[in-house]
């Protein structure tokens, strides 16, 4: 799987939600694992969701009703886990984080703003 960086909120430089393109016609989330089960269980999301800031889904996040928002200036997108050897040697992925892979369709609006 090939990888086209869209967006990144790399504040630290050590940890990096980021949005990339696929030649899949998807988009993999990267960001940071949510491990707090109850949450996840209260907002009806699965485990290996991942957690980003608001700002990285600019002008997606009235549009995708599966997104949970924290209140804490976090939002919670659920996907599929990534494990395409090509795109994790490309993440490099820290600890503490993960990657989600969500169809292209559903990020139409905010990346038509990238």
């Amino acid at each position: 799987m090939r990888l086209e960086l869209i967006r990144s909120a790399c504040d630290d430089g050590k940890t990096c939600p980021a949005l990339h393109r696929t030649d899949r016609d998807s988009v993999i989330v990267q960001g940071w694992t949510v491990l707090d089960a109850e949450l996840l269980a209260a907002m009806d999301l699965p485990a290996g969701a991942v957690e980003v800031p608001s700002g990285l889904l600019a002008g997606a996040l009235d549009d995708l009703p599966a997104l949970r928002q924290t209140g804490r200036g976090t939002v919670i997108v659920p996907g599929l886990a990534v494990d395409d050897p090509e795109a994790l040697r490309h993440l490099r992925l820290p600890a503490g984080e993960r990657a989600v892979e969500v169809p292209a369709a559903a990020f139409a609006e905010a990346l038509r703003a990238c």
